[in-house]
């Protein structure tokens, strides 16, 4: 092979130096020419109840309330300095000696084991990137990090990074950090306590104390290392820092209360949904307008919690005349499991969708004294074959009955034969507008075998609540920036309406599972159930669920009982028993109001017992 010679090699070496100098002067140019980057610190995002009262601190994405560099214990940024960027007052953005060096000892050993990302870098790479690893990010992140070195002094740049930086647990910046983790202001921080929280940044998932408390004092060591190596402290603060017993907490002190963290996740996947996160390129603190009504939210909360639970529970509260969620239950204790039932667990709805069915049936031109008689039936349905429902406890009238006293009585016969008579189809096309579950059309469903999470069950009974106007659940009004700039609102507005006439037809149907009159063959479903003041309510009863879902002009009220693994329920009658509870309670101050009627003809109910219902109706 023919060997290059020397002169070559110095006409290439002194060509790239040349054409290095060159691509230098265009990139600073350029970057005295480029617009200024402005690092946003983000305010607390702070979430108010309906009525604009504070409720709690979201703490999703987001950052915590800002704090400048002199309200910090020094130890904080000294401990920054020392562990991640001893050079830091020294470089313009770059540290190239650090480079050179990470280079040589990753070459050295084969692999990547350092990094040679400055705090500028990294805040950069906080307030603007992603953490991807390519050429395409390091050659941004390495703009930017010039372009924040021209813009922002030394301690601007410290300090920004230190309200920005991601402390795991989903947590942003010192405020949040400390508070978190010691539930203390940043500025009372110890010098122990300040190099584990230093410690944490380099890898969150791997040095939070939460997670692995070993690891993370051995990178709190590491760090107070450092900074004794910089002479930041002295040897016998060093080993004090080793020797302090650290006081954990791992828990904000805003933190909503145990069970209104079911409330909190729901309120968070709604703001995801909606894309209302802390943006990539603007921290921005935010004021979120709730729909909690924090009143509401505790008495259920109470309620719950006075009765042994043996199964799971799931409580959802809502109001008429719009999507507002005033109060949102989970699960029996959020602490043993924050999986939100309220708005994930779809289970079968039981005899709770036959108001849907008979609502349908009176669209249809059936009306509620249309009868049909309960008895034993065999029914052959084509790609199913025989079909014999079952009332509970296999009792039957043996009569006709009219479509209020099967309400009443929940008659699975008598809904078996409403739905064959309408069709599987239109109920299954009507009951899909209600459910992101799949509804199949077959004659089962006019029984409940479909499955509705919920708070999707409480959003189609707040329909009828609504007098047939259709609200999307809402659990916020709308989100302000930290500058009073309106960011998003979700409007509460109907997205489809049921006939109005028909639904409050209905309404006064479903007072009758409360009715003595209606004592025959079987008892109404919630005959020792009724709350002091008038609500319509239905029941459904599956071997693992147990539902009362009810309403009345005020509040739309689901409560839910059974089991995650669909083990027979054993609670029995606890469904109506805090369903009576819950709407007293809400009820107490509240006037008895109902449904007006005008437009219909009232009749009464003679029942087979001698007494007389309360006053029905049904359309001219």
């Amino acid at each position: 092979m023919k060997k290059i010679p020397k002169k070559y090699w110095i006409r290439w070496f002194i060509f790239s130096l040349f054409v290095s100098f060159i691509l230098s002067v265009i990139f600073n140019i350029a970057l005295l020419l480029s617009p200024n980057f402005y690092a946003y610190h983000a305010e607390e995002n702070i979430v108010y109840d309906r009525n604009n009262q504070f409720a709690f601190s979201l703490h999703f994405n987001e950052y915590g309330s800002y704090v400048p560099l002199e309200k910090m214990n020094p130890c904080i940024q000294n401990a920054l300095v020392a562990s991640e960027d001893k050079r830091f007052y020294k470089h313009h953005g770059l540290d190239y000696l650090r480079i050179i060096k990470s280079a040589f000892n990753n070459l050295k050993k084969g692999e990547i084991k350092e990094g040679g990302s400055t705090i500028t870098q990294q805040y950069a790479r906080t307030l603007f990137l992603s953490n991807e690893k390519t050429l395409t990010r390091k050659i941004k992140e390495a703009w930017i990090s010039k372009k924040l070195e021209q813009t922002l002094s030394k301690d601007e740049i410290l300090e920004g990074y230190l309200n920005a930086a991601y402390f795991g647990h989903n947590i942003y910046g010192i405020v949040g950090a400390s508070d978190y983790y010691y539930h203390k202001l940043p500025s009372e921080l110890t010098l122990a306590e300040s190099a584990m929280l230093i410690g944490i940044l380099s890898a969150p998932t791997y040095y939070s104390p939460e997670t692995n408390l070993l690891l993370a004092k051995q990178k709190q060591r590491n760090v107070l290392n450092a900074m004794k190596k910089e002479k930041m402290i002295t040897e016998r603060e060093y080993f004090d820092a080793l020797d302090e017993n650290i006081q954990y907490a791992f828990s904000f002190q805003n933190e909503p209360s145990v069970q209104t963290r079911f409330y909190y996740d729901a309120l968070k996947k709604q703001l995801e949904q909606d894309q209302i996160t802390t943006s990539n390129y603007y921290k921005i603190g935010q004021e979120i307008y709730s729909c909690i009504d924090m009143e509401v939210q505790n008495k259920i909360e109470t309620i719950v919690k006075s009765h042994p639970l043996n199964s799971e529970i799931s409580v959802v509260v809502m109001k008429p005349f719009s999507g507002d969620v005033l109060a949102l239950i989970g699960g029996k204790n959020y602490e043993e499991s924050a999986y939100n039932r309220a708005i994930y667990a779809a289970r079968q709805t039981g005899s709770t969708i036959k108001p849907l069915l008979y609502y349908l049936g009176l669209e249809y031109g059936m009306t509620p004294l249309t009868k049909m008689k309960s008895e034993p039936t065999t029914f052959y349905i084509n790609g199913i074959g025989e079909y014999a429902p079952k009332n509970a406890n296999e009792k039957y009238a043996n009569r006709d009955i009219s479509m209020v006293e099967a309400i009443a009585l929940s008659d699975n016969v008598y809904a078996t034969k409403t739905i064959l008579l309408l069709g599987s189809k239109p109920f299954a096309h009507l009951l899909q507008r209600f459910t992101s579950q799949n509804v199949e059309s077959n004659p089962t469903i006019g029984l409940g075998t479909n499955s509705m999470t919920p708070l999707e069950l409480a959003s189609l009974f707040n329909t009828f609540a609504s007098e047939g106007a259709y609200y999307r659940p809402r659990f916020y009004q709308s989100v302000e920036s930290s500058f009073h700039e309106k960011i998003s609102s979700r409007k509460s507005t109907p997205s489809f309406y049921l006939n109005k006439e028909s639904v409050i037809e209905l309404n006064y149907m479903l007072r009758s599972p409360f009715d003595s009159a209606f004592k025959s063959y079987a008892n109404p479903s919630l005959l020792e159930y009724a709350p002091e003041k008038r609500f319509s309510a239905k029941t459904g009863t599956t071997d693992a669920d147990r539902w009362v879902v009810g309403y009345n002009p005020n509040y739309t009220i689901c409560v839910w009982l059974g089991n995650d693994d669909n083990s027979p329920i054993q609670d029995g009658a606890l469904a109506k028993i805090i369903f009576k509870e819950i709407a007293n309670a809400l009820m107490e101050k509240q006037k008895d109001t109902f449904y007006s009627a005008t437009g219909l003809l009232p009749f009464y109910y003679q029942g087979k017992n001698g007494k007389t219902s309360y006053t029905y109706y049904e359309k001219k």
